[in-house]
């Protein structure tokens, strides 16, 4: 956050559920977007509450040293309504 700048950005596909049955419709919302500036050498939580795909959210952004391979989201969904066929 001061002297490296380093910058650090991910995309992620999760398989959050298998059925015996074929689904007809995902009754839920079905994509999450966030980005932020981190500002400290904390991890930072965020809640986004029941409405959305995402309810919860830690962050490990920048740390003190080297922040390669220390970064990482870890995060709790909503109920995820299915309509099976």
């Amino acid at each position: 956050t001061k002297s490296d700048w380093t910058r650090v950005a991910g995309r992620a596909t999760r398989l959050v559920v298998v059925t015996s049955q074929p689904i007809k419709n995902i009754l839920s919302p079905k994509t999450f977007s966030f980005s932020y500036l981190d500002t400290d050498h904390e991890d930072d939580a965020f809640s986004f509450g029941y409405a959305g795909l995402v309810r919860r959210m830690i962050v490990t952004g920048d740390t003190r040293g080297d922040d390669v391979g220390k970064c990482g989201v870890t995060y709790t969904t909503n109920t995820i309504m299915l309509e099976l066929q």
